[in-house]
Order: structure tokens, then sequence, then C-alpha cells
């Protein structure tokens, strides 16, 4: 780092050392990979950051810098598709359809190979029991398919990280800004975190009772 760059703000440090190591790690689940999971991580990651940089959209990130900027997907696509994937694997842990107008997309999730076919639309074939994917015009599914490769969005998502890294040091004010709203961002739904009435009694009884102590010293 130069005298004239400004430090990296350490929440943005702690956060994106944070992700890279636990990516990194689940990435190397080769053998019944963690898709879903992985794909979730990367979403989380994505609304966090939107949230540090200031952004007015918890999805613009994802929609904005990872899909727009990298493989010119229209924003409002992104953004649909942030939805689809982030709601869905949160919580129902599968992929959310997207309807436009009378036709059904269905996101569907790869791991590393296939990066041709990245966010690129695909049909389906059953082999064995076994989905297997085909071009398009091959489909024998009633509904066409969105895929999404991990490993795509993985390299991207690193790749953001260290542009980032690059426009902070050269704006100090971005700096000053990111490392403001990751002290708001711990703050969180303080209505849900701060317990009132019957529940702050059960809180206070909890926290009495469920300590663990150093035991009784034997004679």
């Amino acid at each position: 780092m130069s005298e004239h760059e400004t430090p990296l703000p350490p929440a943005f440090v702690h956060f994106r050392d944070l992700f890279r190591i636990h990516m990194k790690q689940i990435l190397t689940l080769d053998r019944k990979p963690p898709m879903h999971a992985a794909t979730l991580l990367v979403l989380v990651a994505c609304e966090a950051l939107s949230k540090l940089l200031g952004r007015t959209d918890e999805c613009d990130v994802f929609a904005k810098d990872l899909l727009g900027q990298r493989h010119d997907v229209p924003y409002h696509v992104g953004k649909t598709l942030f939805n689809a994937l982030r709601n869905g694997l949160a919580h129902e842990y599968a992929t959310g359809r997207i309807v436009v107008g009378g036709e059904r997309i269905r996101p569907i999730l790869a791991w590393k190979l296939g990066g041709h076919t990245h966010l690129k639309l695909i049909g389906v074939r059953r082999i064995g029991g076994q989905l297997h994917r085909v071009p398009l015009e091959d489909n024998e599914d009633s509904d066409p398919r969105l895929s999404i490769v991990v490993g795509e969005l993985w390299r991207d998502l690193d790749d953001l990280f260290t542009e980032l890294e690059k426009l902070l040091r050269a704006n100090t004010d971005l700096a000053a800004t990111v490392q403001a709203n990751a002290a708001t961002a711990l703050v969180g739904d303080t209505k849900k975190c701060q317990p009132e009435g019957p529940a702050l009694d059960e809180w206070r009884e909890y926290l009495r009772t469920a300590r663990w102590e150093r035991p009784p010293r034997r004679r």
C-alpha cells in the first residue's frame, strides 16, 4: 500500500477474508458437492456487500456487479434471479421458479463444470433417474432451465472483492461509509433482538441458569 492509499476498512477485511476462507473450503467438497449451501453463501455475501456499500437494494451487488457488469445480464433479470435463488434457498432449500408472462423458468445449479452454460437457458433429459443437461432445443421437460454454475459465481465474487479493495484504497469517503455501515449492520433488527415483557423475563431467567461454571473443587 502506498502512502497515498486509504487503509482498507477493518469491517471489509474481516468480511472478505471470512467469505474467502469459507467458500474455498466448501469448493473442495467435490464428492456430493453442497451446491445449495455454496450458492446461498454467495448470495448472502452479495446482500451484505450491498449493505456495506450503501446500495439502496439488497440485490444490487448481485444484479449489477456480478451479473450485469460481467455477463451483460439486464438489471431486472438479475434482481428477479437474486430473489428466486435467495428466497428459495433460504426458506425452502430449493431454487424458486421464475414466471415470465405465461412461461416458467427453473434455475438449476451446477458445481464447477459447464461454465459455457452459466446464465444460459438449457434443457434437461432424464437418463437413469438423473437429470442431464442438454441444449435447449433438446429439452424433454415442460420448463426450460436457467443454468447457474457455482464455480463461476464464486469466481466473479472473488474478482469483485479484489476490485473493491482497489476502490476502497482510493476512496477515503467510501471506506469510511463501509465501516460506518458495518457498525449499523451489527445492531441488526433491534426490535426483534431486544426482548420485552414475558420474553424479557424468560431471557433473564435463562441467562441466570444457563451458565457453564467452574466445577467445585474436590477436597
